[in-house]
Protein backbone atom coordinates (compact mmCIF):
# COMPACT_ATOMS: atom_id res chain seq x y z
CA UNK A 1 0.00 0.00 0.00
CA UNK A 2 1.20 3.23 -1.08
CA UNK A 3 1.80 6.04 0.79
CA UNK A 4 0.60 9.81 0.01
CA UNK A 5 2.88 12.41 -0.26
CA UNK A 6 0.82 14.34 2.09
CA UNK A 7 1.21 11.65 4.76
CA UNK A 8 4.82 11.49 4.00
CA UNK A 9 5.31 15.61 4.50
CA UNK A 10 3.66 15.48 7.72
CA UNK A 11 6.37 12.53 9.24
CA UNK A 12 9.65 14.90 7.55
CA UNK A 13 7.96 18.18 9.44
CA UNK A 14 7.51 15.71 12.96
CA UNK A 15 10.71 13.86 12.16
CA UNK A 16 12.24 17.35 11.57
CA UNK A 17 10.68 18.98 15.18
CA UNK A 18 11.50 15.67 16.89
CA UNK A 19 15.66 16.29 15.72
CA UNK A 20 15.32 20.01 16.82
CA UNK A 21 14.15 18.80 20.52
CA UNK A 22 17.37 16.36 20.42
CA UNK A 23 19.69 19.29 18.99
CA UNK A 24 18.56 21.06 22.22
CA UNK A 25 19.06 18.39 24.31
CA UNK A 26 22.25 17.35 23.05
CA UNK A 27 23.66 21.02 23.68
CA UNK A 28 22.10 21.35 27.39
CA UNK A 29 23.46 18.57 28.02
CA UNK A 30 27.05 19.34 26.46
CA UNK A 31 26.96 22.14 29.03
CA UNK A 32 26.13 20.36 32.12
CA UNK A 33 28.60 17.11 31.02
CA UNK A 34 31.27 19.83 30.97
CA UNK A 35 30.54 21.63 34.59
CA UNK A 36 29.86 18.01 36.44
CA UNK A 37 33.32 16.66 34.31
CA UNK A 38 35.11 19.89 36.36
CA UNK A 39 33.63 19.16 39.68
CA UNK A 40 34.58 15.64 39.39
CA UNK A 41 37.92 16.18 38.86
CA UNK A 42 38.46 19.04 41.31
CA UNK A 43 37.45 16.91 44.10
CA UNK A 44 39.56 13.81 42.98
CA UNK A 45 42.85 15.93 44.56
CA UNK A 46 40.49 16.60 47.50
CA UNK A 47 39.93 12.30 47.51
CA UNK A 48 43.24 11.80 46.24
CA UNK A 49 45.05 13.15 49.57
CA UNK A 50 42.72 12.06 51.89
CA UNK A 51 43.61 8.59 50.82
CA UNK A 52 47.24 9.45 50.86
CA UNK A 53 46.98 10.29 54.75
CA UNK A 54 44.58 7.81 55.65
CA UNK A 55 47.31 4.85 53.66
CA UNK A 56 50.14 6.39 55.63
CA UNK A 57 48.54 6.16 58.78
CA UNK A 58 47.09 2.46 58.45
CA UNK A 59 50.79 1.56 57.70
CA UNK A 60 52.11 -0.42 60.60
CA UNK A 61 49.37 0.40 63.16
CA UNK A 62 46.46 -1.88 64.18
CA UNK A 63 43.46 0.06 64.37
CA UNK A 64 40.72 -1.28 66.65
CA UNK A 65 37.64 0.76 65.19
CA UNK A 66 34.56 -0.80 63.69
CA UNK A 67 35.37 0.48 60.37
CA UNK A 68 38.41 -1.65 59.81
CA UNK A 69 36.44 -4.82 61.72
CA UNK A 70 34.22 -7.12 59.35
CA UNK A 71 30.60 -7.04 60.94
CA UNK A 72 28.40 -10.14 62.31
CA UNK A 73 26.17 -9.55 60.01
CA UNK A 74 26.36 -11.80 56.48
CA UNK A 75 24.53 -9.37 54.51
CA UNK A 76 25.50 -7.26 52.11
CA UNK A 77 24.74 -3.51 51.69
CA UNK A 78 24.91 -1.72 48.11
CA UNK A 79 25.20 1.86 47.71
CA UNK A 80 23.72 2.15 44.35
CA UNK A 81 24.37 5.09 42.34
CA UNK A 82 22.15 6.41 39.09
CA UNK A 83 20.65 8.88 37.46
CA UNK A 84 16.97 10.12 37.99
CA UNK A 85 15.96 10.39 34.22
CA UNK A 86 16.15 8.52 31.21
CA UNK A 87 17.46 9.16 27.61
CA UNK A 88 20.91 8.72 28.03
CA UNK A 89 21.35 5.41 26.07
CA UNK A 90 22.55 2.26 28.03
CA UNK A 91 24.33 4.10 30.87
CA UNK A 92 21.98 2.69 33.57
CA UNK A 93 21.71 -0.31 31.67
CA UNK A 94 26.05 -0.75 31.91
CA UNK A 95 25.85 -0.40 35.95
CA UNK A 96 23.40 -2.91 36.68
CA UNK A 97 25.12 -5.86 34.48
CA UNK A 98 28.16 -4.85 36.13
CA UNK A 99 26.43 -5.12 39.75
CA UNK A 100 24.84 -8.46 39.02
CA UNK A 101 27.84 -9.96 37.66
CA UNK A 102 30.18 -8.66 40.86
CA UNK A 103 27.22 -9.74 43.59
CA UNK A 104 26.73 -13.26 41.51
CA UNK A 105 23.70 -14.70 43.85
CA UNK A 106 23.96 -12.17 46.66
CA UNK A 107 20.61 -10.41 47.45
CA UNK A 108 21.87 -7.04 48.97
CA UNK A 109 20.05 -4.49 51.28
CA UNK A 110 20.09 -1.38 48.94
CA UNK A 111 20.14 2.51 49.37
CA UNK A 112 19.51 4.14 45.63
CA UNK A 113 20.88 7.66 45.16
CA UNK A 114 18.58 8.33 41.60
CA UNK A 115 15.16 6.97 40.47
CA UNK A 116 16.58 4.84 38.11
CA UNK A 117 18.23 2.92 40.46
CA UNK A 118 15.30 2.84 42.93
CA UNK A 119 13.06 1.06 39.86
CA UNK A 120 15.68 -1.25 39.28
CA UNK A 121 15.90 -2.22 42.77
CA UNK A 122 11.99 -3.16 42.86
CA UNK A 123 12.60 -5.25 40.17
CA UNK A 124 15.12 -7.43 41.92
CA UNK A 125 12.82 -7.52 44.85
CA UNK A 126 15.76 -6.10 46.61
CA UNK A 127 15.24 -4.61 50.38
CA UNK A 128 15.45 -0.75 50.11
CA UNK A 129 16.98 0.94 53.14
CA UNK A 130 17.51 4.30 51.90
CA UNK A 131 16.02 6.34 48.57
CA UNK A 132 17.72 9.84 47.97
CA UNK A 133 16.73 11.10 44.52
CA UNK A 134 15.91 14.53 42.92
CA UNK A 135 18.96 15.66 44.72
CA UNK A 136 19.93 18.97 43.59
CA UNK A 137 21.60 19.48 40.20
CA UNK A 138 24.95 21.17 41.21
CA UNK A 139 25.20 18.23 44.11
CA UNK A 140 27.06 18.84 47.17
CA UNK A 141 28.79 17.04 49.98
CA UNK A 142 25.90 18.22 52.40
CA UNK A 143 23.49 16.54 50.12
CA UNK A 144 25.26 12.91 50.95
CA UNK A 145 25.14 13.73 54.88
CA UNK A 146 22.28 11.36 54.92
CA UNK A 147 23.37 8.78 53.11
CA UNK A 148 26.78 8.61 55.09
CA UNK A 149 24.47 8.50 58.33
CA UNK A 150 22.29 5.88 57.44
CA UNK A 151 25.74 3.71 55.97
CA UNK A 152 27.69 4.47 59.15
CA UNK A 153 24.88 3.79 61.60
CA UNK A 154 23.76 -0.13 60.12
CA UNK A 155 27.41 -0.95 59.66
CA UNK A 156 28.24 -0.10 63.16
CA UNK A 157 25.17 -1.73 64.35
CA UNK A 158 26.75 -4.70 63.07
CA UNK A 159 23.87 -5.22 60.70
CA UNK A 160 26.13 -5.74 57.50
CA UNK A 161 29.23 -7.48 56.75
CA UNK A 162 30.27 -5.45 54.04
CA UNK A 163 29.22 -2.03 51.83
CA UNK A 164 29.47 -1.94 48.60
CA UNK A 165 29.49 1.60 46.05
CA UNK A 166 28.22 1.14 42.64
CA UNK A 167 28.68 3.61 40.43
CA UNK A 168 29.96 4.75 37.17
CA UNK A 169 33.49 6.33 36.33
CA UNK A 170 34.01 9.29 34.70
CA UNK A 171 37.39 9.29 32.12
CA UNK A 172 36.02 11.16 29.21
CA UNK A 173 33.08 12.05 27.43
CA UNK A 174 32.77 8.97 25.34
CA UNK A 175 34.12 6.95 27.83
CA UNK A 176 32.54 6.02 31.00
CA UNK A 177 33.32 3.13 33.05
CA UNK A 178 30.33 0.36 35.59
CA UNK A 179 32.36 -0.02 38.82
CA UNK A 180 31.82 -1.22 42.41
CA UNK A 181 34.52 -0.41 45.41
CA UNK A 182 34.09 -1.69 48.92
CA UNK A 183 33.56 0.84 51.05
CA UNK A 184 33.57 -0.75 54.66
CA UNK A 185 35.46 -2.39 56.55
CA UNK A 186 37.76 0.17 54.56
CA UNK A 187 40.09 -1.40 52.32
CA UNK A 188 42.47 1.23 51.31
CA UNK A 189 43.26 -0.68 47.94
CA UNK A 190 39.82 -0.94 47.24
CA UNK A 191 38.24 2.34 47.47
CA UNK A 192 41.44 4.04 46.24
CA UNK A 193 40.13 2.46 43.30
CA UNK A 194 37.99 5.30 42.39
CA UNK A 195 40.73 7.86 42.24
CA UNK A 196 43.86 5.90 41.39
CA UNK A 197 43.73 5.87 37.60
CA UNK A 198 43.41 9.53 37.40
CA UNK A 199 46.20 10.29 40.26
CA UNK A 200 48.61 6.95 41.07
CA UNK A 201 48.58 6.92 44.76
CA UNK A 202 52.03 7.45 46.15
CA UNK A 203 54.01 4.12 46.18
CA UNK A 204 55.03 4.42 49.82
CA UNK A 205 52.90 6.83 51.67
CA UNK A 206 54.17 6.09 55.04
CA UNK A 207 56.87 7.58 54.44
CA UNK A 208 55.21 10.98 53.37
CA UNK A 209 53.28 10.70 55.99
CA UNK A 210 56.28 10.24 58.41
CA UNK A 211 57.25 13.88 57.41
CA UNK A 212 53.77 14.80 59.88
CA UNK A 213 53.59 15.35 63.50
CA UNK A 214 50.07 13.98 64.71
CA UNK A 215 48.59 15.36 67.79
CA UNK A 216 47.53 13.81 69.77
CA UNK A 217 48.67 10.94 67.80
CA UNK A 218 48.24 8.89 64.39
CA UNK A 219 45.50 6.37 65.63
CA UNK A 220 43.51 9.57 66.98
CA UNK A 221 43.84 11.29 63.59
CA UNK A 222 43.09 8.13 61.72
CA UNK A 223 39.98 7.31 63.58
CA UNK A 224 38.40 11.09 63.00
CA UNK A 225 39.83 11.22 59.42
CA UNK A 226 37.67 8.11 58.56
CA UNK A 227 34.39 9.58 58.41
CA UNK A 228 35.43 12.08 56.27
CA UNK A 229 37.09 9.75 53.64
CA UNK A 230 34.29 7.48 53.86
CA UNK A 231 32.20 10.66 52.87
CA UNK A 232 34.57 11.90 50.06
CA UNK A 233 34.51 8.29 48.50
CA UNK A 234 30.67 8.30 48.42
CA UNK A 235 30.24 12.10 47.31
CA UNK A 236 33.10 11.65 44.40
CA UNK A 237 31.18 8.38 43.09
CA UNK A 238 27.75 10.86 42.44
CA UNK A 239 29.99 13.46 40.72
CA UNK A 240 31.72 10.98 38.95
CA UNK A 241 28.28 9.51 38.02
CA UNK A 242 26.85 12.63 37.43
CA UNK A 243 29.41 13.63 34.70
CA UNK A 244 28.83 10.28 33.00
CA UNK A 245 25.27 10.49 33.10
CA UNK A 246 25.06 13.72 31.34
CA UNK A 247 28.06 12.91 29.06
CA UNK A 248 26.11 9.31 28.01
CA UNK A 249 22.60 11.67 27.47
CA UNK A 250 24.80 14.35 24.92
CA UNK A 251 26.13 11.29 22.81
CA UNK A 252 22.92 9.35 23.42
CA UNK A 253 20.46 12.87 21.98
CA UNK A 254 23.70 13.23 19.50
CA UNK A 255 23.31 9.74 17.75
CA UNK A 256 19.11 10.73 18.20
CA UNK A 257 19.34 13.87 15.99
CA UNK A 258 22.05 12.42 13.34
CA UNK A 259 19.23 9.66 12.70
CA UNK A 260 16.33 12.12 12.83
CA UNK A 261 18.72 13.90 9.68
CA UNK A 262 19.22 10.79 7.86
CA UNK A 263 15.28 9.34 8.27
CA UNK A 264 14.39 13.24 7.07
CA UNK A 265 16.46 12.43 4.14
CA UNK A 266 14.76 9.09 3.82
CA UNK A 267 11.21 10.44 3.38
CA UNK A 268 12.16 13.44 1.35
CA UNK A 269 13.39 10.54 -1.28
CA UNK A 270 10.47 8.67 -0.32
CA UNK A 271 8.02 11.89 -0.83
CA UNK A 272 9.67 13.35 -4.07
CA UNK A 273 9.18 9.42 -5.52
CA UNK A 274 5.41 9.65 -4.51
CA UNK A 275 4.90 12.82 -6.10
CA UNK A 276 6.39 12.00 -9.18
CA UNK A 277 4.55 8.76 -9.08
CA UNK A 278 1.77 11.04 -8.89
CA UNK A 279 2.66 13.41 -11.62
CA UNK A 280 2.99 10.71 -13.90
CA UNK A 281 -0.23 8.78 -13.10
CA UNK A 282 -2.25 11.81 -13.47
CA UNK A 283 0.05 12.65 -17.06
CA UNK A 284 -0.88 8.77 -18.17
CA UNK A 285 -4.52 9.52 -17.16
CA UNK A 286 -4.93 12.72 -19.26
CA UNK A 287 -3.23 11.16 -21.98
CA UNK A 288 -5.54 7.94 -21.97
CA UNK A 289 -8.44 10.63 -21.86
CA UNK A 290 -7.66 12.50 -25.11
CA UNK A 291 -6.66 9.29 -26.48
CA UNK A 292 -10.36 7.79 -25.93
CA UNK A 293 -11.95 11.31 -27.26
CA UNK A 294 -10.03 10.96 -30.78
Amino acid sequence: MSVSPRAIKSKIKTVGNIGKITKTMEAVSANKARSAARAAERARRYSHELLVLARGLVKDRFVDHVFFNPQKGEKTLLVLVTSDKGLCGAFNTHVFRHIEGELKEDTPDVIVIGKKGEQFAKRKKWNIVGSFIDLPQKVTADDMRGVMMLIQESFKKGEYARVLVGYTHYTSSFSQTPSVFQLLPFDAESIGGFIDAEYPLDAKPDIRVAKYLFEPDGKAVLIELMPRLLEAAVYQSVLESRASEHSARMVAMKNATDNARELVDDLTLAHNTARQAAVTAEIAEIAAGAEALR
